[in-house]
């Protein structure tokens, strides 16, 4: 459901509000301007919306952002580069998963807008963004350490983050450069 809210500097803004089975409430500010707020149904609106006020900041900026990465045409020279490039730093990677025992995915890849990368650990793949191309390679090789994660954990939970941490101790870097 579409609501609107006047932020405390005055701004007015519209956000969908979304119940589901989640612990906390999350907000994310998509490029364009949507945004989008999920919470726990025994949070009324008026928490809702004092949260949103708090991050207002936040909400600001990102609106304000234009993520050219969006607009830009991919080549097929640019996706096939990108394609070996992926699947070079699985081989690379994958290794380091050993102690898991999980199998390689099957890789596939996606022009999607909203996120990097995806997985499904029942089926046994993992997709990547043809949007990071555009970033440099470390960001490329860090959502490919999150991806293969998610073999081990399906979830973003303690557990998983310290398996990143075992695999790539400087992701929080390398993340950061996504932003």
């Amino acid at each position: 459901m579409l609501y609107s809210l006047e932020l405390p500097s005055g701004i007015t803004i519209v956000y969908e509000l979304v119940y589901g089975r989640v612990k906390n409430i999350n907000l994310r500010v998509y490029p364009g301007g949507r945004i989008r707020v999920s919470a726990p149904s025994r949070i009324g609106r008026g928490q809702i919306e004092a949260f949103i006020c708090s991050k207002e900041s936040f909400v600001l900026k990102a609106m304000s952002k234009r993520n050219d990465y969006e607009d830009r045409a991919i080549s097929d020279s640019q996706k096939e580069e990108f394609r070996l490039f992926v699947n070079e730093t699985v081989e690379k990677v994958f290794p380091r998963f050993s102690k898991y025992n999980i199998e390689k995915p099957d890789i596939g890849f996606r022009d999607m807008k909203s996120r990097w990368g995806s997985c499904c650990k029942a089926k046994g793949w993992v997709h990547f963004s043809y949007r990071l191309i555009f970033y440099p390679a470390e960001c490329t090789e860090y959502v490919v350490v999150h991806e293969l994660a998610h073999l081990v954990e399906s979830n973003h939970s303690p557990a998983f983050y310290r398996i990143i941490d075992e695999i790539m101790p400087d992701w929080k870097e390398k993340k950061g450069r996504l932003k």
